[in-house]
């Protein structure tokens, strides 16, 4: 087995109730060694395109092209 890789699967940028700019958060995953991270901003998916500027930086994604990329929403029910 190879060497264990650390992701982060909850994310926000800005775009939501994050503080950094997506590719800035992607650059500073980069930074702190992760592997991966996914983009959980709520109710938009605004991020995501923003966020893929940077994403050769991390490891798992820098051959995987755009089927890394599932853009997605969830939307509450309370939020209609």
């Amino acid at each position: 087995m190879g060497a264990e890789q650390l992701v982060d699967l909850h994310a926000h940028t800005n775009r939501s109730d994050g503080l950094l700019e997506p590719a800035d958060l992607v650059t500073q995953a980069a930074q702190a060694g992760l592997a991966a991270i996914a983009v959980t901003d709520h109710d938009t998916t605004a991020g995501i395109r923003l966020a893929q500027t940077g994403a050769d930086t991390l490891p798992a994604l820098r051959d995987c092209g755009q089927r890394c990329f599932v853009p997605c929403s969830v939307v509450h029910e309370s939020s209609r």
